[in-house]
């Protein structure tokens, strides 16, 4: 279970967030998974100025291969073109180009874990099945049965999603990050259908708490008009916006929660390094309480936009804005009763 998002402020910035829930092989809940990290290998960010994240939602061990085989594929191309040439292109690849080769890599991860789950069960390959035929230990064996050909192709093709390849197509990801030539975007990729595209929308929720997070977050992107959400969002404003639908989430959805992971991404850095901030400590926690509190009014939102603006985008101390809260907070008391779980009665509904 997992609640990845992405939001866009504009043709420069945008943010990521994801949980770090997961459920182990006995159902239990933990607060372990990494679900967004960035994915641009170093010498591309050095030299181009391109960053990015990649969150994965459904299976881990196909997340994690998915997320390492992109970064593997974009330093082998970097190293291409260098042997080619003797130095660095000009250009390299757009988020665009590397969004078509993000899918490349997803199609062949899947096709390769499914022809390792038809081998474990048939001891033949995908490839050998398209064939028909297989050779082992020199002997050459045709695959003729008709009852396994029907569970093999049922396999490949998901049919009816049977459960023995569901950890294979029950994946989904966005990709979202900043090149000098085309800008900030977000692109959403789909093993269940099958497909990628760039999305059109000002954000996008991938996840099982994309239930949530949906609803939370309508309110604030419906009051935006097109030329806002095409590019004007106070990225402080939308954070906040993002946050309190990721809170929603962990609020009802039974595999979200833990520390959230925070991408900020702003191609305007001159300064290569700065153009991607990751937040994932005890003030990712913090402004998850800021939020609440903005949410259960126990603060007002000139307070809570300050400590969100001085946490994430000022690299204000945790302790400074800690502070701050509690001595900010109404009834400190009925707030800190609230963060521990306990039913308070709101003043106003949201």
């Amino acid at each position: 279970m997992t609640s990845i998002n992405a939001l866009r402020f504009d043709e420069f910035s945008g943010i990521i967030i994801g949980d770090e829930s997961i459920s182990t092989v006995a159902d239990m809940r933990v607060n372990l998974g990494e679900k967004v990290r960035p994915f641009v290998p170093a010498p591309i960010v050095e030299t181009y100025g391109t960053v990015g994240a990649i969150g994965t939602t459904g299976t881990c061990s196909m997340g994690d291969t998915i997320q390492e085989q992109l970064e593997a594929r974009l330093k082998a191309l970097l190293e291409k073109e260098i042997e080619k040439t003797g130095r660095k292109p000009d250009k390299f690849l757009t988020m665009e180009e590397i969004a078509r080769l993000c899918f490349d890599v997803v199609v062949e991860t899947k096709h390769r874990r499914i022809s390792e789950k038809i081998r474990g069960v048939y001891n033949f390959t995908a490839p050998e099945f398209v064939e028909g035929k297989y050779k082992r230990d020199g002997q050459e064996f045709e695959i003729k049965d008709k009852d396994t050909i029907r569970e093999v192709v049922d396999q490949m093709v998901w049919r009816n999603s049977i459960q023995e390849v569901g950890s294979i197509f029950l994946n989904a990801g966005l990709l979202a990050g900043y090149d000098d030539e085309t800008g900030f975007g977000i692109f959403h990729f789909d093993l269940r259908d099958g497909y990628w595209h760039r999305v059109q929308n000002c954000y996008m929720a991938e996840g099982s708490g994309r239930h949530s997070v949906d609803p939370a977050i309508y309110g604030y992107a419906e009051k935006w008009l097109h030329s806002e959400r095409r590019g004007h969002i106070d990225p402080v404003e939308g954070a906040i916006a993002l946050i309190h639908g990721v809170n929603s989430a962990s609020d009802h959805e039974i595999g979200v929660g833990g520390y959230y992971n925070i991408i900020l991404i702003d191609g305007r850095q001159k300064d290569f390094s700065l153009r991607l901030r990751e937040i994932n400590d005890d003030r990712s926690l913090l402004a998850n309480h800021v939020v609440r509190a903005l949410h259960g009014d126990f603060i007002g939102y000139p307070d809570a936009c300050a400590m969100i603006k001085g946490l994430l985008f000022q690299d204000t101390p945790f302790q400074e804005t800690y502070e701050r809260l509690w001595k900010t907070v109404r009834e400190p008391e009925a707030f800190s009763r609230m963060l521990r779980g306990y039913k308070v009665n709101p003043r106003k509904l949201f």
